[in-house]
């Protein structure tokens, strides 16, 4: 079901399907945005160029319905490529925060197993991590693209892992070791067959996770702003009987689209959200975090 029909359905109907929000990170070039079209079903959800690098610089979301439940993508393209403006990459981290909210079950972490993890990328995820803490890290995922140039190589999962370097084992260590390999040039049944794995493993760990998703003070404040957004929406459509999760999700589209006034809240909430990231930088110095 498409993000379109998911919305057409929650406008009418009660939500019947328990949601999953899944954040995906990794540089320009790592087959993220092909990660994200094999998990929501579809080809070109998430653009790409050329060799599958990302054609844009902006967060992305969508909603599907697959397997029982809605899966709720969001794309990050502009967090990690170290040539974006640090003013740019915070616009993208809170327009993260409200697509996510009130909490992802998953972070995926995504590399490709053609190119070599670089200190560049260790250093965004460092940069990641520390606006949230390193509580984060117990919703790792690190889903490694390009399975099939490993078959192609005769080379196992395992042979792989161990020859990864010492900072990306340093981050498989922080998440638990909780990894996955995808081929997004799979058949459908195969493509299938490995999203139904990542969210069994996203099930199993947030089941470790005392049932919950990850949630934080950062989150709690973008849950806050959401549903002052939903209220007001409410008062639009007082003559009409529409559903909380289609009025949170049409909020979602029209941050992904930046819709003019919904970016106004947005900005708002920028400012709220400043000094909880400061604060937290001063924490993690101070070694709390």
């Amino acid at each position: 079901m498409k993000t379109v029909q998911v919305l057409q359905k929650m406008a009418c109907c009660k939500n019947d399907q328990p949601e999953i929000r899944l954040v995906l990170l990794g540089k320009t070039g790592s087959g993220k945005s092909a990660t994200g079209n094999t998990i929501v079903n579809e080809d070109k959800k998430f653009k790409t160029g050329l060799g599958g690098r990302s054609v844009t610089k902006t967060c992305q979301f969508h909603i599907v319905s697959r397997f029982g439940r809605y899966v709720v993508v969001v794309d990050t393209p502009g967090v990690f490529d170290t040539d974006t403006p640090n003013n740019s990459v915070m616009t993208e981290l809170r327009k993260c925060i409200l697509l996510s909210a009130p909490g992802p079950h998953a972070i995926i972490l995504v590399i490709n197993v053609r190119s070599r993890f670089t200190l560049e990328e260790n250093e965004t995820v460092e940069r990641f991590v520390s606006h949230f803490g390193k509580k984060i890290y117990r919703y790792f995922i690190v889903l490694f693209t390009g399975k099939d140039d490993l078959i192609n190589n005769e080379k196992s999962e395992e042979e792989y892992l161990n020859e990864v370097p010492d900072n990306l084992q340093e981050i498989l260590s922080r998440c638990g070791n909780r990894c996955i390999f995808f081929n997004n040039k799979a058949t459908a049944k195969e493509k299938n067959q490995q999203v139904r794995c990542l969210l069994d493993m996203v099930d199993e760990n947030v089941a470790a996770n005392t049932g919950s998703f990850y949630e934080d003070a950062i989150y709690k404040k973008g849950e806050e702003v959401i549903n002052r957004m939903i209220q007001a929406r409410k008062t639009k459509y007082r003559s009409e009987d529409v559903t909380e999760a289609y009025l949170r999700n049409t909020i979602r589209k029209d941050v992904g689209n930046e819709d003019v006034e919904t970016m106004k809240t947005l900005f708002k909430f920028a400012a709220s959200l400043g000094a909880l990231f400061v604060g937290f930088a001063m924490l993690k110095k101070l070694g709390f975090r």
